[in-house]
């Protein structure tokens, strides 16, 4: 039976925070002044909603990292968050939804493949669509695999049910993110662990609602900031559906620089003691087996 651990990457929205409008503007707001002011210290600093799984087989001593959703931001997010985990590599990689947030980071996927191997890439049908028109460079074989070329030697794979990855079981959950347009949430389970990732949310179809019923050690959920949004959970409906959840613990990502980390924090103590907003480099579900004896010549450790 593998254990794993689930690390937020970023927590922030599609325009991060700062946001640049607010940042260049004659009056910035306090967080994206704070984040431009402290950077990556700062908990008002958030990058494009993404997140690392990392997973050691107790038969092995190799620790498997799989990126959900290298989006606009994934350069940053890898020197702020993958650099301090010791991340070298990534094994897989999920790509939810074909959205710039979470996919226009993928030609730097080049920078964490091992050498001669090819990475294999996750996503729905219609994202590989998507991906074969904006990125036709990762599907050449000569290109993608050449090595006088450096670009990313990719292997697609359409995500329509659950797969292992190396004794974790990695479920897609379809969710609404804005009507008509469905995005893929994600259930990881392994024996007793089991963990729920829904970024960029606005509703739960029927078909789902079970699944996201089901008892979690941690649930990570969408929302964006007070007022109401047509792709997104507000913070109301994000704390609503949070109370249905059986989940340990609840962590909030995807806000807007309009939520202030604290002052939303101490909010959602009041309302909801088991759930806070995430932050950039939050290992929400850690298990002391990862990384612990893990090899480090040709493999990461946590």
């Amino acid at each position: 039976m593998s254990r794993f651990s689930l690390t937020i990457v970023g927590a922030g929205s599609s325009s991060s925070t700062p946001m640049l409008k607010c940042l260049l503007s004659k009056s910035p707001c306090a967080q994206c002044a704070d984040a431009s002011a402290n950077g990556f210290e700062s908990p008002n600093h958030r990058l494009n909603p993404s997140a690392l799984l990392q997973v050691v087989d107790e038969s092995s001593t190799t620790l498997r990292n799989l990126y959900v959703d290298p989006g606009k931001t994934f350069r940053e997010s890898a020197i702020k968050v993958l650099k301090p985990r010791g991340v070298r590599y990534l094994d897989a990689v999920i790509i939810t939804h074909d959205h710039a947030d979470a996919c226009w980071g993928i030609d730097d996927l080049r920078e964490f493949t091992r050498d001669g191997e090819a990475l294999d890439v996750y996503c729905d049908s219609r994202t590989l669509v998507s991906m074969r028109r904006v990125y036709p460079y990762l599907f050449d074989r000569e290109g993608g695999g050449s090595a006088k070329t450096f670009v990313a030697r990719v292997n697609w794979c359409v995500m329509s049910d659950a797969f292992d990855f190396f004794g974790v079981t990695v479920r897609p959950v379809p969710v609404y993110h804005g009507e008509g347009y469905i995005n893929n949430g994600i259930v990881f389970e392994s024996g007793p662990q089991k963990a729920l990732y829904l970024e960029d949310v606005s509703a739960i179809p029927d078909a789902s609602a079970a699944t996201v019923q089901d008892e979690f050690d941690v649930a990570v959920v969408d929302m964006l900031s007070t007022k109401p949004y047509p792709t997104h959970f507000s913070v109301d409906q994000a704390v609503h559906f949070a109370t249905s959840l059986r989940a340990k613990k609840i962590r909030f990502v995807g806000m807007s620089h309009s939520l202030p980390f604290l002052e939303t924090n101490e909010m959602l103590s009041r309302r909801l003691p088991h759930a806070q907003l995430g932050r950039d480099g939050e290992v929400v579900l850690d298990c002391a087996r990862v990384g612990a004896n893990a090899d480090t010549d040709d493999h990461d450790t946590a």
